[in-house]
């Protein structure tokens, strides 16, 4: 809500919400036994070891469009000079960009790009109206209205 720029890995994110759904159907069920425990336990172990292998080197970048995603990335690769790596930038409709560093994760330069991203990022000044922050909001308000009751 503050329409800072926030740089999340994607496993972090996905995971996050696989547990709340997880943890949502046991305790949508006041009766839940230990099968049922157990069982949300070894689904929510499954999907964040997927989550795990198809998101590795994934980020999510809250609050930004796709043009500034674009000068932030051919700027930082044209700081190292590298012209052969290729980064992946997809955007949606809620301002957050997808970011996936999965191609060069095996180089060298991985940590160099990915600090240098995370650092350019406090220098851009363009404030976007934060979407993905109220939608959120508002599934952690129906999820506490559901978890409440």
């Amino acid at each position: 809500m503050t329409r800072k720029k926030i740089m999340i890995c994607r496993i972090i994110e996905q995971s996050f919400v696989t547990i709340i759904i997880c943890s949502n159907v046991v305790s949508s069920n006041g009766k839940a036994g230990f099968r049922e425990l157990l069982w949300s336990i070894g689904v929510a172990i499954v999907f964040i070891g997927m989550i795990n292998y198809s998101s590795k080197g994934k980020y999510s970048i809250y609050n930004m469009n796709m043009r500034e995603a674009t000068l932030l990335i051919e700027e930082t690769l044209k700081e190292k000079e590298d012209k052969n790596l290729a980064i992946e930038i997809h955007s949606s409709i809620i301002n957050t960009v997808d970011i996936n560093l999965n191609q060069i994760r095996d180089s060298e330069m991985y940590s160099d790009i990915y600090k240098e991203i995370k650092v350019r990022l406090k220098f851009i000044d363009e404030k976007l109206f934060p979407y993905a922050g109220i939608i959120y909001i508002i599934f952690g308000s129906l999820y506490l209205g559901t978890a409440v009751k």
